[in-house]
């Protein structure tokens, strides 16, 4: 497995299995900026490149491409991730197939196979990107405008109309019981992104946010007897971790909020579920069942 700038043993849920599955690995490569809680466990670690340092286009959520200059050249032995690639694919043989003269000719290569789909990036070239300051897609040619808003007068239907489901909604895959009689749920903090590789090492964010703290309610914090410095222990069917707390009347009463963006022993997706949604498959680590107690570890 090759892994390039992301982080699945803190980020992933169940992050445990996760953390045995990459052990079983005969070859783990990571590309990364830092040595992640996955970098450790790599048998080869890359040094890859930061997106200041690499050149190309960003497409955004309202479908806007945009061209993105270099600001940095790669400092030391540091690689672009496409040119890691390209001599991956050399050395296994494939060269052929992946022989760019630069990063244009990657997206050259997007546009001509993305041409007639839906997302058609056809006509969008970097030199309009350039001068237009961004493009929509779909773009199908070059004198094609790109479109901004693509259902303003009908739906990408047959009969123009939008399609309407009604869902039934359904119990969590973990419901709380009598052993597990908590939820919890996780979630980001305004002072940490993502796995937290590069906050994390950050002074003036760490100090804001040293560790993960467990919001939990008053009616649960007086029903687990916990005092003034006490820690909580948060147990599901996977594992189990002690947190630093604070109560607060802000969150439901058997609710309780962990933020995801720590690892090893302060990694909440340790005690997450892996259970799968049956359409979109993306996991339901957002709520689990678990078991809240004052932790025997408490502050000095």
């Amino acid at each position: 497995m090759i892994v390039l700038g992301s982080n699945p043993v803190v980020s992933s849920p169940n992050a445990s299995f996760v953390e045995r599955a990459l052990r079983k690995l005969e070859l783990l490569v990571v590309v990364d900026l830092f040595e992640t809680e996955t970098a450790k466990l790599a048998h080869w670690l890359l040094p890859g490149s930061s997106f200041l340092e690499g050149e190309g286009t960003l497409t955004n959520v309202e479908g806007r491409v945009f061209h993105r200059a270099r600001a940095l050249p790669t400092p030391g032995e540091a690689r672009l991730d496409y040119e890691l690639i390209c001599e991956l694919a050399e050395a296994l043989g494939r060269g052929e197939h992946f022989r760019y003269g630069g990063i244009e000719d990657v997206f050259n290569e997007l546009a001509r196979a993305s041409a007639g789909g839906k997302a058609d990036y056809g006509g969008i070239t970097y030199e309009r990107l350039k001068r237009e300051q961004g493009v929509f897609w779909p773009c199908p040619a070059p004198d094609h405008p790109g479109k901004p808003r693509m259902f303003t007068k009908r739906f990408a239907h047959p009969d123009g109309k939008a399609k309407l489901s009604g869902i039934t909604p359904k119990l969590p895959a973990e419901p709380i019981d009598a052993d597990y009689p908590y939820i919890l749920t996780t979630g980001r903090l305004g002072n940490h992104y993502l796995s937290g590789v590069q906050t994390r090492r950050t002074p003036g964010l760490m100090k804001k946010a040293p560790e993960p703290v467990a919001e939990i309610h008053p009616w649960l914090a007086k029903r687990i007897g916990l005092g003034v410095g006490d820690r909580v222990r948060i147990t599901s069917r996977r594992g189990s971790l002690v947190f630093a707390v604070k109560v607060t009347e802000g969150i439901q009463p058997r609710t309780v909020f962990v933020p995801f963006h720590w690892g090893e022993e302060l990694s909440v997706n340790k005690l997450t579920n892996d259970a799968l949604d049956p359409t979109s498959r993306m996991p339901e680590f957002k709520l689990c069942a678990v078991r809240v107690e004052r932790a025997a570890e408490s502050f000095s």
